[in-house]
């Protein structure tokens, strides 16, 4: 995106790089290792709190970040909004426990490109990374 300015179809010359941000490091882990698996995309950090993401995406200015709705004591739809407003070049997927298409509506319109349940599928998740690089807005919900 940023690195060669090609979004879409186009080939890129470098990964996606990739921020992981969830309060469980279980979670974080197996999306990671889900996701490193493809050679398009490039984890580039971890985060388990809304200070640390901040200053992550302050300091690799991620391509995507995969934001746990549930993280932190406010409202998680307020989080990625405020993030989404100051970090505009970075592309967020809401990840939920809730499979509600309300609560994902609110999360696309807080400004997340794509939104998935915890309880898809890995081949669900990349399916969806892949959507919201390529400009798409995907809801992926279980099964």
């Amino acid at each position: 995106m940023r690195r060669n300015g090609q979004r879409g179809g186009a080939q890129r010359q470098t990964p996606y790089t990739v921020l992981i941000v969830d309060d469980d490091e279980l979670i974080r882990r197996g999306i990671a290792a889900i996701i490193s698996d493809e050679p398009d995309f490039s984890v580039c950090g971890f985060a388990g709190s809304e200070n640390t993401a901040v200053k992550l995406l302050e300091r690799h200015q991620p391509d995507l970040l995969l934001l746990d709705l549930s993280l932190g004591h406010r409202d998680g739809v307020q989080f990625l909004k405020d993030i989404a407003g100051r970090f505009a070049g970075t592309l967020i997927i809401a990840l939920s426990d809730y499979g509600d298409k309300l609560y994902a509506t609110r999360a696309l319109h807080a400004g997340a490109s794509g939104y998935l349940t915890k309880h898809a599928s890995a081949a669900q998740l990349i399916t969806t990374v892949r959507a919201v690089a390529a400009g798409k807005r995907p809801l992926r919900g279980p099964g």
